[in-house]
């Protein structure tokens, strides 16, 4: 998908719900560091795959990840679709680089083993803190691969705020386009 300008609304939205997350929860932190941000740029993943979704026609929309009380962690998929649980992964892309690799934590794969999908969104540009007539960043759906699969790609340990992190990296050529899962979704009704 070709990357697309963050929306007033959507980033208002995303930015009152990262703020709930850091205000009612002391154990819900991003699973590479960060603060009020990196929550940011995924509640703006959600929105914009929940978006992308209804424009694909589909109704039977379950989102456990957007919800009223992130005082508790869940441990279910963030989205269900036709009964179908699907993982969203959120990342930063400061260059646009197309073949930078996608990281998944191992030890959050073996949380999340039990969703078919997972879909990554990367972003560019996002601001904090920005004014009215302020460029918001942007955003793509990079693409969608069987989380099973993610377990036979190699592993590496990255660093990031000092924290050792040991992920599966998966090459971006490893995605498939997203259309195409809409296709599969479709056929799950």
């Amino acid at each position: 998908m070709k990357w697309q300008k963050i929306d007033p609304a959507t980033y208002r939205q995303a930015l009152i719900e990262a703020k709930k997350i850091v205000e009612q929860s002391k154990d819900m932190k991003p699973r590479f560091g960060g603060g009020i941000r990196s929550h940011l740029i995924g509640k703006l993943a959600e929105h914009y795959f929940l978006k992308f979704l209804r424009q694909h026609g589909f109704e039977d929309i379950e989102v456990p990840a957007i919800r009223r009380n992130y005082s508790t962690i869940e441990n279910k998929a963030d989205f269900i679709v036709n009964g179908i649980k699907i993982e969203l992964k959120s990342r930063v892309n400061r260059n646009k680089n197309k073949g930078l690799p996608f990281l998944y934590p191992k030890n959050q794969l073996l949380q999340n083993g039990d969703s078919i999908f997972t879909v990554w969104i990367e972003f560019h540009g996002v601001k904090l803190i920005s004014g009215v007539n302020d460029d918001l960043g942007e955003y793509r759906i990079a693409g969608y691969i069987r989380t099973q699969r993610i377990r036979f790609f190699g592993t590496g340990k990255f660093e990031l705020k000092r924290v050792i992190y040991d992920c599966y990296v998966v090459p971006a050529s490893e995605l498939s386009d997203i259309s195409k899962l809409v296709r599969l979704l479709r056929g799950a009704k």
